[in-house]
């Protein structure tokens, strides 16, 4: 089956959700089809409590490039296709951020408008050596969508948000690693390798926990301090109970007291 006939693939296997972007032979551009496709793989992901982790990934010699350019100058209403392909595309990524799991993405070639979006959807952010970053919104006369106008200055601060955005500022992957928008850089031929490693290890050490993680991070900024030391206090009482939790405490608690017999 041919990449426009499958946009986005999803696999969901011994506890990681592996989304893949497979329009390759158009550099991963946000189509109608690929909008529809990725809200509903989050969507089957929300449905599956076994899910501990995300790996977003792409085929091809670009993560994504950003809107799809034929599908926007295709559509006979403008101003509806757009509609809708927010309506989509924002759909997925809100869902996306309400998730209690830790996401991690795998980045190379080119990361334009959305695609900064959808990298920004990670915690964890692998990127190739071969990766450059920009906005691209500008010179079609458009304004970041998919998170970028939150997610980057968040990520990079406002000044640097505004070099990227209004500035015209491209990054290399080294650009991107000092200025903190990526986690790591590799050999562009490790990126998806070393981007499951990433993934793995969250599965194998707390994913659970990791994950509520996750969650007060991303969120810390929209509540007071006592709002959030109320919620770290209830996440980690609640977490306390839990198999997960119970299992690793008694681990450390029995190194412990066998390292001090020795």
């Amino acid at each position: 089956m041919n990449d426009e006939a499958r946009p986005i693939l999803l696999e969901i296997t011994d506890g990681m959700a592996v989304i893949t972007l497979n329009r390759d032979s158009k550099y991963n551009a946000m189509s109608m089809d690929l909008a529809v496709g990725l809200f509903a793989a989050v969507t089957d992901i929300a449905a599956r409590p076994d899910v501990g982790v995300v790996l977003i990934e792409a085929r091809g010699p670009a993560f994504c490039a950003g809107g799809d350019l034929d599908g926007i100058s295709e559509a006979v209403d403008r101003r509806e296709y757009m509609t809708e392909l927010a309506v989509q595309l924002h759909g997925a990524f809100g869902l996306l951020a309400s998730l209690p799991v830790v996401v991690v993405v795998a980045v190379h070639g080119v990361v334009a408008g959305g695609g900064v979006g959808m990298m920004l959807a990670g915690d964890l952010i692998i990127a190739g050596e071969d990766s450059t970053f920009f906005s691209a919104y500008d010179r079609l006369g458009f304004t970041p969508d998919c998170g970028v106008s939150a997610r980057l200055p968040a990520a990079v601060g406002v000044q640097r948000a505004l070099q990227f955005s209004v500035g015209g500022r491209k990054l290399t992957a080294q650009d991107a690693l000092a200025w903190g928008l990526v986690t790591e850089v590799v050999p562009a031929a490790e990126v998806e390798t070393r981007a499951r490693q990433v993934a793995r290890r969250v599965l194998e050490s707390a994913p659970r926990a990791l994950g509520q993680t996750r969650m007060l991070l991303r969120t810390s900024g929209g509540r007071s301090c006592q709002q959030n030391l109320d919620l770290e206090a209830e996440t980690i009482v609640a977490l306390s109970s839990e198999d997960e939790s119970s299992s690793l405490f008694e681990t450390v608690v029995r190194a412990r007291l066998a390292s001090r017999r020795g």
